[in-house]
């Protein structure tokens, strides 16, 4: 995809650098014109100016970030729920194409996070497996919320092809207190993995998973220096939600 000369022409409105290499920025009122060109444009605009961003975040294509980050606040008004919607389902639609390159995808779906929506949530969910914008889909859907997003997180940690994969996905159903996670979490405590056996202590312990209050005391009890440290802590956070596990899970403190 190649920007049309129109295109173009509201990329420059975007101030120079100053003396300093720095962007001064616009007032709302003089970045209007350019935000109501793009957005005059529809699906086909915003994609051009997606275009226009560069694998390499080295400050060449400021501009077009600039551009990009400026409908996303604008957008973000309450009365541009429509043109928000636009948005959000046009930088949707460009996660995954061949003519943006990946890095500059993240920089999209971190655009997303801003404007997306519940219905967006698989699409950002199909690019959680992914190594270059995984992080970033994950941080978008713990922004957005809603009742689909722990479901996205479970069923790619169902799939994750590795326990170094499930980490950040067992971190985010933490995030989220998910307690229907819990029984895939449960043997997460005997991985080989010894960053993923914490991650999902803690996990559990958000999510009060009562039944795994034994395994965490066992895992605690093997570990040494930081790691029992780690797990003391999610020993401690899971007995404030079962005061009556507290003095059992306490223990490990002392031994």
């Amino acid at each position: 995809m190649k920007a049309t000369p129109e295109i173009l022409a509201l990329v420059a409105r975007i101030p120079d650098l100053d003396g300093e290499g720095k962007v001064q920025g616009l007032s709302w009122e003089e970045s209007l014109p350019a935000i109501e060109g793009v957005l005059a444009l529809g699906r086909d605009g915003i994609a051009q100016l997606a275009s226009l961003l560069r694998a390499v975040d080295d400050g060449s294509d400021y501009k077009p970030r600039y551009l990009l980050h400026i409908l996303a606040m604008f957008t973000g008004r309450p009365d541009q729920a429509e043109r928000r919607a636009l948005l959000a389902d046009t930088l949707a639609s460009l996660l995954g194409s061949d003519d943006i390159p990946k890095p500059a995808q993240g920089y999209l779906v971190r655009q997303l996070q801003l404007v997306g929506s519940p219905a967006h949530i698989p699409a950002l969910a199909s690019h959680l497996p992914d190594p270059e914008i995984g992080d970033d889909a994950t941080q978008a859907i713990l922004a957005i919320g809603g009742d689909t997003a722990a479901p996205a997180f479970r069923d790619a940690l169902a799939a994750a092809p590795d326990d170094a994969a499930k980490i950040p996905l067992v971190q985010a159903l933490g995030v989220l207190r998910d307690t229907d996670a819990a029984p895939a979490l449960r043997p997460l405590l005997d991985s080989p993995h010894p960053g993923l056996r914490l991650v999902a202590a803690k996990a559990l312990a958000r999510c009060a998973d009562r039944d795994s209050a034994d395994a965490l005391i066992a895992l605690a009890l093997k570990a040494e220096g930081w790691d029992r440290l780690r797990l003391i802590d999610a020993g401690l956070d899971l007995a404030e939600a079962h005061p009556d596990l507290a003095e059992k899970l306490a223990s490990v403190r002392a031994q």
